[in-house]
């Protein structure tokens, strides 16, 4: 039987909890009002398209009694920490639950700021309030009651803009921007012959990704496709070698992912022998440009078998996308700021390749749109640290942040410099002339 969805839903003012729906053996949801009066879908672990569809109607009629518009249920997974575990004993197991909760943000806080900020900075100091404000939603992933015993693991997310303020009033003069989108990571094997293997077969080194669980608090969460139908038309195995920024794009986009990593290994068909090191190539493409790699040797311990090396493999490619990713999401943790700039344009489609770009530019910043004629758009820009370090965010994308006499001016990608391919017909016989 396939396991469905239990729904329950939280006052959020007594961490009073109903059930709303049950049908078998589930993973506990929770649906939560923010303080703000929003409604937040914690996490919706739905298996079949019955349970998917039961839990939408319950969330929006939850969301319509909140009086809010269920609009509101987007989350934002960039500032999310999971795995954290709390195990509190009081007088009953409602109090014992209340102060789990409570420990559990905190805890949550902290190790947030251990993954954002350089090793050694501190996570500001918040009162409860103040905390309870900058969580956005919680998931409880496994819990344990008994008489005055409550015991659980939780994810608990963070609402961004608490997260950015904070970071600001740290003194810090920077921290790292966790991905808002999971990137896909394909296993790639390179067979004795030399040839790449990537759908073919279901080789021990995919094995080893799909028994992996991620690591808590990544910077860059991965997932691994299935290899339907659609991953393998999106990108074949030699495409995945080559790392082909069209082929990944389009998979990226398929699963709605900020981006691929290829983690290649050559391996013989059966897994790696006994005290055989690996050597593991990973290569990072992002959407917006960004594309890196890393080579890490992962070598055996004495009493090691060859799974236990495969996850040790797995585990230290994931590690080494983190540092790709740190590298170079590295952003200002400075105030905010404000300002407007315009962006010439030629047609509506330059607009909205101009729009799709500003939209892609991350670290905290955010444009908003303020006029629009046929020759130009006037956008306000939000953002924080100092203006070059939004033209670098632009530049990524290839904009170029300028300021002329009239003002900031956002401009969009010069044309193609390549001259357009002339398709020549071969000559026929030319005509005699005609007299008049």
């Amino acid at each position: 039987m396939a396991p469905s969805l239990t729904l329950f839903y939280i006052n959020t003012t007594r961490w009073e909890r109903r059930r709303l729906y049950a049908a078998g053996p589930a993973r506990h949801v929770y649906a939560t009002p923010a303080r703000y009066g929003r409604l937040s879908l914690m996490e919706m672990r739905c298996f079949t398209p019955l349970t998917r569809l039961a839990a939408a109607l319950i969330v929006a009629v939850v969301a319509f009694a909140a009086g809010q518009p269920s609009a509101q249920t987007v989350r934002h997974e960039a500032f999310t920490v999971s795995g954290v575990a709390v195990d509190v004993t009081a007088a009953d197991a409602s109090a014992a639950r209340d102060r789990a909760i409570v420990q559990a943000q905190r805890k949550a806080w902290e190790e947030l700021f251990k993954q954002l900020l350089p090793p050694g900075a501190k996570a500001p100091a918040l009162s409860d309030v103040e905390l309870s404000r900058a969580v956005q939603n919680f998931s409880i992933d496994d819990e344990r009651l008994s008489p005055g015993r409550y015991a659980a693991v939780m994810t608990v997310r963070f609402a961004p803009e608490p997260v950015r303020q904070a970071l600001a009033g740290t003194g810090t003069a920077s921290y790292v921007e966790p991905a808002t989108r999971p990137m896909v990571l394909l296993p790639l094997t390179i067979a004795p012959s030399g040839a790449p293997v990537l759908w073919d077969d279901r080789t021990p080194w995919r094995a080893a990704w799909e028994a992996y669980e991620g690591r808590p608090g990544a910077l860059a969460p991965l997932t691994v496709p299935d290899g339907e139908l659609s991953d393998v038309s999106a990108v074949s195995a030699q495409e995945a070698q080559a790392g082909d920024a069209a082929a990944f794009a389009k998979l990226a986009q398929q699963h709605g992912a900020g981006g691929v990593v290829v983690a290649k290994v050559a391996l013989e068909p059966q897994g790696p022998a006994r005290g055989q090191s690996l050597q593991v190539d990973v290569m990072l493409a992002t959407l917006d440009g960004l594309k890196a790699s890393k080579t890490i040797t992962v070598r055996p311990d004495a009493d090691d078998r060859p799974e236990d090396i495969l996850s040790r493999a797995v585990a230290q490619s994931a590690a080494a996308v983190d540092e790709l990713w740190r590298q170079d999401r590295t952003v200002s943790a400075g105030p905010q700021q404000t300002m407007t700039a315009s962006t010439p344009l030629s047609s509506l489609s330059d607009w909205l390749s101009v729009r799709q770009k500003l939209a892609q530019l991350g670290g905290g910043t955010r444009v908003d749109m303020l006029s629009l004629t046929r020759t130009a758009a006037t956008v306000s820009v939000s953002y924080r640290g100092g203006v070059e370090d939004l033209q670098n965010l632009m530049s990524r994308q290839g904009l170029a942040l300028v300021q002329t006499a009239g003002g900031w001016v956002v401009q969009p990608p010069p044309p193609s410099l390549t001259p357009p391919t002339v398709t020549q017909s071969t000559p026929g016989p030319i005509a005699p002339a005609t007299r008049p």
